[in-house]
């Protein structure tokens, strides 16, 4: 008869553990743990760091014995721009993560607290972000009647907060129609 109760080591730890899943065999079971990249949800929040997604296989035999099956890198189906969103806005991503990091959740084990994942093209997605819309900023204001200060305050947060403050400017400053 197999064994009622019997324990697994998770491979890397609790972070980043997407599913784990047993199979009840004849002489054993088969246990799969995955860990994904770290967009995960946990709360209202998610892990910044990007990690390789990654899936060991164990088969625990009937007297509790583990043994490595197998083990695999998960390739992600998408570049990682899709897969991160703080590079739209890296301001606010801080202002919305560090508070949310700060509070204790409960959980048993530390998160770390990483406010961008280290992938250089994000940087640089970022950078994008950032001097495009200054760029569109300044021509949805070239002609718009507003002092020189308002102007500069305009300029001056789609150069630091990006596509919200953008966005902003569209609502709140309407282009005025040619007559």
């Amino acid at each position: 008869p197999l064994l009622p109760d019997w324990e697994v080591a998770l491979p890397r730890g609790p972070q980043h553990l997407g599913f784990a899943t047993m199979v009840e065999l004849m002489d054993g079971w088969l246990v799969s743990f995955v860990y994904d990249n770290g967009m995960r949800q946990i709360g209202f929040n998610q892990y910044k760091e990007v990690v390789q997604p990654w899936q060991q296989v164990v088969f625990v035999d009937a007297d509790g014995k583990i043994d490595v099956v197998g083990e695999r890198d998960i390739n992600p189906d998408f570049p990682d721009v899709h897969r991160s969103d703080w590079w739209l806005s890296p301001p606010l991503d801080v202002l919305a993560t560090v508070p949310e990091a700060s509070l204790d959740k409960g959980f048993n084990w530390p998160l770390p607290l990483r406010l961008s994942p280290q992938v250089n093209s994000l940087y640089l997605a970022a950078a994008l972000v950032l001097a495009l819309s200054t760029a569109v900023a300044w021509w949805w204001l070239r002609r718009a009647r507003l002092s020189a200060t308002r102007r500069g305050v305009w300029l001056a947060s789609c150069a630091l907060m990006g596509l919200p403050a953008l966005l902003s400017l569209f609502l709140l400053e309407p282009r005025e129609l040619a007559e």
